[in-house]
């Protein structure tokens, strides 16, 4: 079952039978998407990266446990009594130390290279944190009149165009903040072309109010 219900109530003897799952977007998880598009757009390289080191990791990972699992299962049917003699298992147990050792290199590595990526992409985070909160001003329109529908997907269109329009520099302390208010002045031009005239000072204290606060 699906429903656009913001609190759905259940009786008790259907809430027994059924997982309740929440897919309504939070501002935390937002503005972790926000920062993703962002950086995507404006240092996609660096973003691609930081995809790869994750993906990679996570092999790995799976790597380790695979052959750990492997290993538990081989000792388990072997005769403990003879178990130094199984050259084969010997083998494996000193591969999969070189395995380890090796993917443990390779993690440190990507670490440092995760926490260089991680310092460029936080460059971006007030811009994130403050179009995360521009949407959920946009959501609150909806409270006003139910004909204020805005779309998340059409919502990352307007940023990205944002981007496009803004003024270009090589400098980040340069770009985000021309970034930010271009966003800002293309969402307000956007969203009033939408609104009744007598919402539209409503909608320009609520955006205010929120981004000071």
């Amino acid at each position: 079952m699906t429903t656009t219900i913001p609190s759905p109530q259940y009786p008790p003897e259907t809430c027994v039978k059924i997982c309740l799952i929440n897919f309504s977007i939070t501002e935390s998880g937002l503005k972790d998407q926000m920062l993703s598009l962002a950086v995507s757009i404006e240092k996609s390289d660096l973003e691609q990266e930081r995809n790869n080191l994750i993906e990679t990791n996570a092999k790995n990972e799976k790597i380790l446990k695979d052959k750990e699992d492997e290993i538990l299962a081989d000792l388990q049917s072997s005769d403990p009594e003879t178990i130094l003699n199984e050259d084969d298992l010997i083998n494996k147990l000193y591969n999969t130390k070189s395995e380890a050792t090796r993917i443990k290199k390779d993690q440190q590595v990507a670490k440092t290279r995760e926490d260089q990526i991680r310092i460029e992409r936080n460059k971006y985070i007030e811009l994130a944190k403050k179009s995360s909160i521009l949407f959920f001003t946009l959501v609150d329109m909806s409270k006003i009149d139910h004909m204020y529908q805005y779309s998340l997907t059409w919502y990352k269109n307007t940023f990205d165009k944002a981007t496009e329009k803004a003024e270009p520099s090589e400098l980040d302390e340069i770009r985000i903040p021309t970034i930010y208010n271009t966003f800002i002045r293309l969402l307000y031009k956007e969203v009033c072309r939408t609104l009744l005239d007598k919402d539209k000072l409503l909608f320009s204290f609520n955006m205010t109010v929120k981004l000071m606060f």
